[in-house]
């Protein structure tokens, strides 16, 4: 099953095509990442809100693949991960340095998984979060241009982290 996240109302991380896409109407180039890179952004994602050591970002980037790396190697990868969110139109700041203990994704981040359906000649008809499977919940409401561009099970707002 294809996992893709809607991150910050603003872009589309479809870990398995390891790809970043901007939400139509916001500025940002559709962006590739590399293989080892989209594992460590799938992994904080799937853990936001806690730290995530190097040490698990390494077995789950490279090491259950069997390829181990070097530290070296491991930080080439998280700059190119943030260049390529800046890029995409988040902020490089997204992904936050925890001094002796890891990375974690800043907490005002807002993760919602997303569905897609597919259309005539593979066109995007609509992309929607998954009710029943919210990562993160708004922590303010959207201004009226981005909740006009989500469906309308998305306009509402919960205030727990």
């Amino acid at each position: 099953m294809n996992k893709s996240y809607l991150i910050n109302h603003v872009v589309i991380f479809h870990s398995e095509e390891h790809r970043l896409v901007p939400v139509k109407g916001h500025n940002g180039v559709e962006t590739s990442l590399n293989i080892p890179a989209s594992r460590c952004l799938l992994l904080l994602i799937e853990r936001k809100n806690t730290v995530v050591s190097k040490e698990d970002l390494f077995d789950k980037a490279w090491e259950q693949r069997g390829t181990y790396v070097t530290a070296n190697t491991f930080y080439q990868n998280i700059s190119l991960l943030r260049k390529a969110l800046k890029s995409v139109g988040l902020p490089e700041e997204i992904i936050k340095t925890v001094p002796k203990r890891g990375l974690m994704l800043d907490e005002d981040v807002v993760i919602t998984p997303f569905t897609q359906e597919v259309g005539p000649k593979n066109s995007v008809i609509i992309e929607q979060p998954r009710e029943t499977e919210q990562v993160s919940t708004l922590s303010t409401p959207l201004s009226t241009s981005e909740s006009e561009e989500l469906a309308p099970t998305d306009r509402k707002s919960d205030h727990t982290h």
